[in-house]
């Protein structure tokens, strides 16, 4: 497995699980009595995001000082990570207009417009991912 392909499935597999508890654990926390405060809704945030850095550190560390770190992108490395990379960013482009357009006259509450937010960054990235994988899987033609 080529070292692109595995960063990208360590990525998929670390934001499905992370952020796969995180949504629940913080819709759970908004049914408190009373509701959470600053700090433990941040606290939260903090873990999920601290846990992923760790997670996407420690595989580019092991890229980075292994054997792979000689390796240079060819041309269907870089056409895999572009094709993916653009159709991440159109679905980053959907949220982001969902998120800054419709969200700031509705939501009752600034946690629901950074929820939402960090909700299509991830989708996004588990799209461009996915892609990623798909491409060395299966490859892309045309």
């Amino acid at each position: 497995m080529l070292a692109r392909e595995r960063f990208a499935w360590v990525q998929l597999t670390a934001l499905v699980l992370i952020f796969g508890v995180y949504f629940p654990v913080f819709s759970m926390m908004q049914g408190w009595q009373p509701g959470p405060t600053f700090l433990q809704q941040i606290g939260v945030l903090s873990i999920a995001l601290g846990l992923l850095a760790v997670i996407v550190l420690v595989d580019r560390m092991r890229t980075w000082f292994g054997p792979e770190r000689k390796v240079k992108p060819d041309e269907r490395d870089r056409l895999i990570e572009y094709r993916a990379s653009a159709i991440g960013y159109y679905v980053l482009m959907g949220g982001v207009l969902y998120v800054g357009c419709y969200l700031p006259f509705v939501a009752t509450d600034k946690w629901q417009i950074v929820n939402a937010t960090l909700f299509f960054v991830v989708v996004a990235e588990v799209v461009k991912n996915g892609l990623v994988v798909l491409g060395y899987r299966r490859g892309f033609r045309g």
